[in-house]
């Protein structure tokens, strides 16, 4: 019997074996070649010696401010009321309109007034002829008193007390004509003083008295504008009369005037002393308004109490605290001839803080790189 004898039988499949195995070898180091490339790429590692996030210690000005917020109004203004009684006959001007001291606002209507005066003339004329005859007695009985006789005399002190009472009458009569007419005058409303018309509640046919006080109309000076401003208790001792503020608009984007505080209340504004919060009215004043402003319009002002000028200034979130309650800054100093770099904590005292950074002096130069987040009591 003739035995085939197979090319490759134990000893090929042997060698098959191997091959397999190095090939699976050869594909599971591809993968995990090609896994560790992908998370290489995709997630470097940090770099534990890298620079954190820095900013310069720089020269310059830093301002503390106190906030308060308010309404417009002209920095003074007059009410006009009905001098006499009677009917607006006529007006005269129209709201916002300029007007001068004594220009005519408006003219009302009353008959009376010029009976008045008429009436007033005639007791004029009458006090008047009576002061002539008295004058006339009274020259005859001086000429009569120099016979020297007790009756002349009696005569001559009537004839003098007469003459004074009808000079006083008369003085009288002329106070009273001119009184009249000045009321006569006055339903000829005129502005007090220069101005806009900043309101108008006079019509032809309203009817009007002198003793009610109600406005016809209000000039207001808008050339100055006065913001009258609520201010946080808190913050409000630190504000004093000659101070700049920023002043903005809501009304008018990007508007920004300057105002000088021009008084602070002594007392809490009325009605706010039981709330949550109590505010205390300020004043300022704007010499240079803009045309678009309008009393009653709302404002905001930045009120600068405190400026350090030329200070060292870093960010207000780069001072911490140490661990015995010492103000501090982490300052960067970077690796010299591939060294890493380094934080080194440097002592300060902080002059002075806001939202827009911290004056501070101490172991800090001008353009030491500060670390910009500063762990707080000593961590």
């Amino acid at each position: 019997m003739e035995h085939t004898i197979r090319k490759g039988g134990a000893a090929a499949r042997g060698h098959r074996a191997a091959r397999v195995a190095a090939s699976l070898a050869l594909a599971a180091a591809v993968a995990g070649a090609s896994a560790w490339l992908s998370a290489t790429l995709l997630f470097p590692a940090s770099d534990a010696s890298a620079a954190p996030d820095t900013k310069a210690a720089r020269r310059g000005s830093l301002t503390e401010t106190v906030t308060g917020t308010g309404k417009l109004a002209a920095a003074s203004s007059a009410a006009v009321t009905a001098p006499v009684d009677g009917t607006v006959a006529e007006v005269k001007v129209t709201e916002g309109q300029q007007v001068s001291a004594g220009d005519v606002l408006l003219t009302i209507a009353n008959p009376q007034l010029d009976q008045d005066v008429d009436a007033a003339q005639a007791a004029l004329a009458s006090a008047q002829a009576d002061q002539r005859a008295a004058a006339g007695d009274l020259k005859r009985a001086r000429a009569a008193a120099k016979d020297g006789t007790d009756e002349s005399a009696a005569a001559l002190d009537q004839a003098r007390a007469a003459s004074e009472k009808a000079d006083a009458q008369t003085t009288a009569a002329e106070q009273a004509l001119e009184a009249a007419r000045a009321k006569a005058d006055a339903r000829t409303v005129r502005a007090p003083a220069a101005g806009t018309v900043m309101s108008l509640a006079a019509s032809p046919g309203t009817s009007v008295q002198a003793q009610s006080g109600t406005a016809l109309a209000e000039i207001g000076d808008l050339t100055k504008l006065r913001v009258s401003l609520a201010v946080n208790e808190v913050d409000v001792p630190e504000v004093a009369v000659g101070q700049k503020a920023e002043v903005t608009f809501p009304a008018i984007d990007g508007l920004k005037l300057e105002g000088t505080v021009t008084d602070v209340a002594t007392q809490a504004t009325a009605g706010k002393e039981s709330g949550s919060v109590v505010t205390y009215d300020v004043g300022l004043l704007v010499d240079a308004p803009d045309p678009r402003l309008k009393p009653g319009m709302s404002a905001s002002a930045d009120i600068a109490v405190q400026t350090l000028e030329d200070a060292l200034v870093v960010p207000a979130g780069a001072v911490g605290t140490d661990a015995d309650g010492n103000s501090t800054v982490e300052v960067w100093v970077p690796g010299k001839d591939g060294a890493e770099g380094r934080t080194e904590t440097r002592k300060v005292k902080v002059l002075l803080k806001t939202d827009d950074g911290a004056a501070v002096e101490g172991d800090l130069t001008e353009g030491n790189q500060v670390v910009t987040s500063a762990a707080k009591g000593g961590e």
